[in-house]
């Protein structure tokens, strides 16, 4: 296992922007970026910072006020700790969970699911790990 994958199935903690644009009621497309943080360190001990931009997408019943979801993310994402920044990692993380509509309309969301990181000169995944889904929207 290359030890720079190690914090993302040890554990890391992503904190994401993101937009979304309805296509219909039960399908959402959307776009956004964060940072990616872990606390294990690597190969030279310093902690993993990751930045990553990515496409969402994401269906639900939005009808109820508690709804089965399920959703995909696609990002591109550089290591932000190193002095070189020429290495990128194409990423997707598969979530399935529920949203909760609260009385504003704004919703929670809880999901579990596995993120998946490529390398460029491969089609098979570098690294496969766990990831859990909080997330809240207004």
């Amino acid at each position: 296992m290359n030890t720079y994958v190690a914090p993302f199935i040890d554990g890391a903690i992503s904190v994401d922007g993101i937009y979304n644009y309805a296509v219909a009621d039960w399908f959402i497309v959307g776009a956004g970026a964060g940072v990616l943080h872990s606390a294990t360190s690597y190969s030279n001990y310093t902690a993993l910072m990751y930045g990553r931009a990515f496409v969402r997408l994401r269906f639900e019943v939005p009808k109820w006020r508690v709804s089965p979801v399920l959703l995909e993310d696609f990002s591109l994402g550089v290591l932000l700790s190193r002095q070189n920044y020429d290495t990128f990692w194409p990423e997707s993380n598969f979530i399935l969970g529920a949203r909760f509509r609260l009385r504003n309309d704004d919703r929670i969301t809880f999901g579990i699911g596995i993120r998946n990181i490529w390398v460029f000169h491969g089609c098979m995944p570098f690294a496969t790990g766990p990831s859990v889904h909080f997330g809240y929207t207004f």
